[in-house]
């Protein structure tokens, strides 16, 4: 059955259905991907999981009326964003300046194929490969795992001078790989 799924025009019918197959193979297939997408959205396990099932009850809830003309994916990853964008709005009133930049960022993709973005995923991760050793450990940690320049000089015995230049050298070869903001970046090192 699963592999009937895989047919998008076959999949939207049997949710329109209400199949509940159908559902579970939406859950299957999408559900830990959207987590990580969500996470690298809210930095929080607990609110992560919380939109992504909530997508998936508005999915059942809209059943008979389900009109989705893009692929499922993309479908799943815009629902995913709309309901980051949603919750981060009502939470704070007030975006700061980097947080401004992370929406912009992703304003930036929104409408991007899934497709095309695996291609700039990989490119990027390519590029982040290439990168010298030290600077590569720097811009992981400061951008992955998200810790201070001061936190990844200890982490790493350098000064924060030494930290901001890997940073600076490693933004400047991935803008040149893609072409693309330098904010963008972060949603691509997060969006797998």
């Amino acid at each position: 059955m699963e592999e009937t799924f895989k047919n998008h025009k076959f999949l939207i019918d049997a949710l329109n259905r209400g199949d509940k197959l159908a559902v579970k193979y939406l859950y299957d297939q999408f559900y830990n991907e959207l987590c990580i997408y969500a996470k690298s959205l809210t930095r929080d396990d607990q609110s992560s999981e919380d939109i992504v099932q909530n997508i998936m009850v508005k999915i059942w809830n809209k059943k008979p009326n389900l009109n989705i003309k893009t692929s499922i994916k993309s479908y799943l990853y815009k629902s995913v964003y709309n309901d980051f964008v949603n919750l981060y709005r009502l939470k704070q009133k007030e975006m700061s300046y980097a947080e401004q930049v992370k929406i912009e960022a992703l304003n930036y993709f929104y409408d991007e194929d899934s497709e095309i973005i695996d291609k700039k995923i990989k490119l990027v991760q390519s590029e982040i490969e290439n990168l010298p050793p030290k600077c590569r450990e720097a811009f992981l940690l400061n951008k992955v795992n998200g810790l201070k320049y001061r936190e990844v000089a200890e982490e790493l015995g350098i000064s924060i001078k030494t930290v901001e230049a890997h940073i600076s050298k490693a933004l400047v070869r991935l803008k040149k790989c893609i072409e693309v903001q330098k904010n963008s970046i972060n949603f691509l090192l997060f969006y797998k």
